[in-house]
């Protein structure tokens, strides 16, 4: 946490790419086995920054880096089971997620979600339905810096077929006992292993 108070206090108002080791601003992205990492001038290496893009919507909590993020729980029915959408990430976290994104200051969550659905899986909504309650805080470390969000979350129907963006390596339909393996072999993302509690596992 010293190096993000470092960047705020050195900078009123932060703009552009900071090494999430020690703060550096020349900051290059690399891509290796793992996926896409960054490497700043002091050789520092991380599949984390802290990027201040002006865009996405945050602020600071008690010191604490916040996002706002808005993800899709799409769901689709074969024979008997009920498949959920996931893939795997090739940027950090290197898990399985939903399809989700950070909310920007010029959109509205359901925006968001429609955006964040067609960009990561080419699919287009066909309904969208807010889960009860307000938006849920978790933990949920992301590669732009922030160790918190709090999701807006969706129920969402599709049509077509999902095909792989830049953001992922595999992506397919599961059931929830494959899902519940994923959880198992800890390769679902903090949040969407939360969300996967809450919703589907009580």
């Amino acid at each position: 946490m010293s190096v993000l108070n470092d960047i705020l206090n050195n900078n009123t108002n932060p703009k552009g790419c900071y090494c999430f080791v020690c703060g550096s601003q020349e900051v290059k992205k690399v891509v290796t086995t793992n996926g896409e990492e960054f490497v700043c001038k002091h050789q520092h290496q991380s599949p984390r920054i802290y990027l201040f893009d002006g865009r996405a919507i945050q602020h600071i909590e008690q010191g604490e880096l916040v996002h706002e993020t808005a993800g899709a729980v799409i769901k689709r029915k074969l024979d008997d089971n009920t498949l959920y959408l996931l893939f795997l990430r090739r940027k950090f976290p290197f898990q399985y997620t939903i399809p989700a994104g950070h909310l920007e200051y010029d959109e509205s969550p359901i925006e968001c979600v429609k955006r964040e659905v067609l960009e990561e899986t080419g699919l287009n909504t066909v309904s969208i339905n807010p889960t009860p309650g307000k938006p849920l805080r978790l933990t949920d470390p992301c590669r732009r810096g922030a160790d918190v969000h709090y999701w807006h979350l969706f129920t969402v129907e599709t049509t077509g077929e999902p095909r792989l963006s830049d953001e992922g390596r595999i992506i397919g339909w599961y059931t929830l006992d494959e899902i519940m393996q994923l959880k198992t072999q800890e390769l679902l993302t903090e949040p969407v292993r939360k969300i996967f509690n809450e919703l589907f596992y009580k």
